[in-house]
């Protein structure tokens, strides 16, 4: 599966101002034996738009305040791809044991590693060529870097337990099916991190969250 680069930002995670409006729509459906609530919505600044790249990728994260229903789903395995010789598949968010092949369609090999996920850890994607599937058995940002291009590095987002949505081009989100009840709603960014909001979610019920940041706390 090839995911669109996106642009991953570097430097620490900065707290942000996070204002959450909660306009609750619900549907009525009867007789549902899966879960069928979501949340959806845009993240927005306040005063004025910052631009894009001053914040890199954004994840929403759902996380169950009911520890019985924490996300639960087979391990699933993903393809990001490099199209150039820099590797760089952009930015990844994947659940914690998931297994990515990264493919390399550059002219160009290369031997990929992370510290997060032990010092024996190589990964060489020849051109034109693909790498064996790697379980992520990680939580957290995972920093991967080439030994034969060391300016070469990007970042995978390993989560757990949680329900998330990577912002699309126009800022907007899904989350979903999701099961009835509390869920605290917070993000993930490179440049900054909202706190967490508790929300209520209903089975058959669609939560609109617009996500409201403060441009002047993000790191530049």
């Amino acid at each position: 599966m090839s995911r669109k680069p996106i642009d991953a930002g570097r430097g620490r995670i900065r707290l942000a101002t996070l204002i959450v409006t909660i306009a609750v729509a619900a549907c009525a459906r009867s007789g549902a034996t899966l879960p069928t609530g979501a949340v959806t919505g845009t993240l927005q600044f306040l005063e004025r738009q910052a631009p894009d790249t001053a914040i890199g990728p954004v994840v929403v994260m759902l996380e169950p305040v009911d520890p019985t229903k924490a996300r639960t789903r087979p391990t699933q395995q993903f393809r990001v791809t490099s199209g150039t010789d820099n590797f760089d598949p952009g930015f990844v968010a994947i659940g914690d044991g998931d297994f990515i092949v990264f493919a390399n369609e550059g002219a160009v090999s290369h031997r990929l590693f992370s510290a997060d996920l032990g010092p024996d850890l190589q990964i060489p994607v020849g051109p034109g060529d693909s790498s064996a599937p790697q379980q992520i058995n990680y939580t957290g940002e995972v920093q991967f870097f080439c030994s034969l291009h060391p300016d070469e590095n990007f970042t995978i987002l390993a989560t757990t337990g949680v329900f998330f949505s990577v912002l699309d081009e126009r800022r907007r989100y899904y989350v979903g099916p999701l099961s009835d009840g509390s869920y605290r709603l917070s993000i993930w960014s490179p440049r900054l991190q909202g706190p967490v909001r508790t929300l209520e979610v209903t089975s058959g019920g669609s939560s609109v969250e617009t996500i409201w940041l403060d441009p002047d706390l993000i790191r530049r």
